[in-house]
């Protein structure tokens, strides 16, 4: 009798398909040289412009030393500079360049693609009661044990 495929690594099995075909498309759409992190994080940033690193682990739930590194990354291949804020000089603000802007077309269709994909056959109420549930989990292991 074949056991039910316990819930967190179901999780873990769909953010690594998430990934990988994220990978895949960023391949397939001529911008292998972008990792999906990366991505992520560019499409952040265009979103929001002028945020901070700290709203970009507080939002896409990332270490400090992952957006570190990935914003350095960015900035190495030319996707990202940071300019000094000029009412805090000891803060760096994130510019995405023209590069950046050019190939976050690209990565925009490439999430709306992928998160359509993967919500296919779903209702909007199960999405959203998924997305709870999610949420609740995360909270639920933030939570320090008595």
């Amino acid at each position: 009798m074949k056991q039910e495929t316990p819930t967190p690594i179901l999780i873990k099995e769909a953010s690594k398909k998430f990934h990988s075909a994220m990978e895949a498309s960023f391949k397939d759409a001529g911008i292998d040289e972008l990792r999906p992190l990366e991505g992520r994080i560019l499409h952040y940033l265009v979103a929001h412009p002028g945020c901070s690193s700290g709203e970009i682990c507080e939002t896409l739930l990332l270490s400090k030393s992952s957006v570190s590194e990935t914003l350095a990354s960015l900035t190495e291949k030319g996707f990202t500079t940071y300019e000094v804020n000029n009412e805090n000089r000891r803060e760096k603000q994130i510019e995405v360049t023209p590069k950046g802007l050019a190939h976050q077309n690209k990565v925009d269709g490439i999430i709306q693609s992928l998160t359509e994909r993967s919500f296919d056959g779903i209702d909007d109420e199960d999405i959203q009661r998924t997305r709870r549930a999610l949420i609740r989990i995360i909270e639920n292991l933030e939570r320090r044990e008595p």
